[in-house]
């Protein structure tokens, strides 16, 4: 037998925003073997998991999953939970590298019925927002890279990247994205759940500087959201797709030209902190006289 895995839609790496992109035929997927169930270490990339999540599979009954999850390789990718309590204990991690690999794990883990979630750069603090007990977790960490168009207009940006990647590309170049306040957090998760950033009174949150979402739907399929082209999920995507409608594999943010940034760090006595409070809510309530500054308590 081998895996049954249809054509899929594949926008490419970094494509300007064409809709939607372009069949590509999955006959190399589909012709993989399926071996029996042997392996004893978390599972790494799509080779494996068509060989291995789908080996027993024994009639209408599909896979079977019940990897060890004893390895160094397992417990590296624990610990990169910014919050170590999050980090559910999964059957295995997964880790696609590309948009591809994505689509052809999500397509074997809806086929087998199996339980997973998605991990991004793996700050969401919530415990079960990017981990899974008895189930797979999908970890994207291995897809975070960022590419800034010819025309600097754009970055593209994988999901599992966090900000401060980001940064270190396109700061060099003098621009920027209204992202993440710290390093550490994910691309995914702050824009997923809306997003506050340091520049949210001059362009808002930062799911609305997207100007398009690559996204693997549940049955595979690879395609894009924006304004043109499956505007309903584009616009849902916007602080409420935090894994709900797809895995968003990709961002493509519009940037913006990033001049000096003045900022620190006031600390007050805890005893006055009721008097803090009217300040910070007059400049709330008035940002829009002052949409280059930014409070945070």
């Amino acid at each position: 037998m081998t895996a049954a895995v249809s054509a899929m839609r594949w926008s490419g790496v970094c494509p300007d925003l064409v809709d939607p992109g372009y069949l590509l035929d999955a006959g190399t997927l589909a012709s993989l073997p399926i071996v029996p169930l042997s392996l004893k270490l978390p599972i790494v990339g799509i080779t494996e998991i068509l060989r291995d999540l789908r080996a027993s599979e024994v009639g209408n009954d599909m896979m079977t999953v019940n990897f060890l999850t004893q390895s160094l390789q397992y417990g590296y990718i624990v610990q990169s939970y910014f919050n170590i309590p999050d980090a559910l204990p999964a059957n295995c991690f997964v880790q696609p590298r590309t948009t591809l690999e994505v689509s052809g794990i999500i397509t074997i883990l809806a086929q087998g019925d199996c339980k997973f979630a998605i991990k991004g750069g793996g700050h969401m603090l919530p415990v079960g927002s990017n981990g899974i007990i008895d189930g797979v977790t999908v970890d994207l960490r291995q897809m975070r890279s960022t590419i800034m168009s010819t025309d600097n207009q754009t970055a593209y940006v994988q999901a599992g990247a966090k900000w401060g990647e980001v940064y270190n590309v396109l700061l060099p170049l003098g621009y920027a994205v209204p992202g993440g306040r710290a390093a550490d957090v994910g691309v995914a998760g702050l824009t997923l759940g809306g997003g506050n950033s340091f520049f949210t009174g001059r362009f808002g949150f930062t799911c609305d500087n997207v100007k398009n979402f690559e996204i693997v739907l549940a049955d595979g399929t690879i395609t894009n959201a924006n304004a043109e082209h499956n505007p309903d999920l584009y616009k849902a995507l916007k602080g409420g797709g935090a894994g709900n409608f797809g895995i968003v594999t990709r961002f493509d943010f519009t940037t913006f030209k990033l001049g000096l940034l003045w900022g620190g760090v006031a600390f007050y006595d805890f005893k006055d902190l009721y008097q803090m409070f009217q300040p910070f809510v007059e400049f709330t309530a008035n940002t829009v006289d002052s949409p280059y500054g930014s409070l945070h308590v």
